[in-house]
């Protein structure tokens, strides 16, 4: 768009990194998820990066910049996040295993996609006040969604089925979803998808 102006250093100091961490391969990525759990390295490094990943979405998000460079970070960041984290905690912990206490999960299910699909259902639901926070959380919401389309063809067949369940569950949720008709907040509403 002709009124994108960001520099050439930005674009490159923004988008690289991240380009960097798509190519790498799926494999790699596999190899690290099965090292989370013995691993203390490792798994520091999977939690700074789903830490990163998490909010700088959240913070599109809640921004919601329209200029192509943010469209296409927040992008490249839902790509990513569906390229190298596992999809949920059955992976990352192994079979009947939980992170610790003090330990944040690693997986793209609970980190980048429970929160959004909880406020989103909870605004269509109406309960839910707060217009400014619906767009927010369907916008991270959208988000969320485009990561699971990058992980799940990819996912390991022991993946668990309950995440991805959750995930169908609020896919129905919102393409079954009637605007109310009265006083005017349907139109308003309906805009947002």
């Amino acid at each position: 768009r002709q009124n994108d102006v960001v520099n050439e250093k930005t674009i490159f100091g923004r988008l690289s990194p991240l380009l960097l961490l798509r190519r790498m391969p799926r494999s790699y990525y596999r190899v690290v998820h099965k090292a989370l759990l013995s691993e203390k390295e490792i798994r520091d490094i999977m939690v700074d990066l789903t830490a990163f990943l998490s909010n700088t979405l959240k913070a599109h998000a809640m921004k919601n910049d329209q200029s192509n460079l943010a469209k296409e970070e927040k992008k490249l960041l839902a790509e990513l996040a569906g390229h190298c984290l596992p999809f949920s905690n059955k992976v990352a912990y192994g079979q009947g295993c939980s992170p610790g206490t003090n330990e944040s999960p690693v997986s793209l299910f609970d980190n980048i996609c429970r929160e959004p699909f909880s406020h989103t259902l909870n605004a269509l639901r109406g309960d839910q006040e707060k217009p400014q926070s619906m767009v927010q959380g369907i916008y991270e919401a959208k988000a969320a969604l485009y990561a699971i389309s990058h992980s799940v063809p990819l996912a390991f067949d022991d993946d668990d089925g309950v995440a991805l369940l959750n995930a169908a569950s609020f896919v129905f949720e919102v393409l079954k979803y009637q605007p109310e008709l009265i006083s005017g907040t349907a139109a308003d509403r309906s805009e947002l998808f």
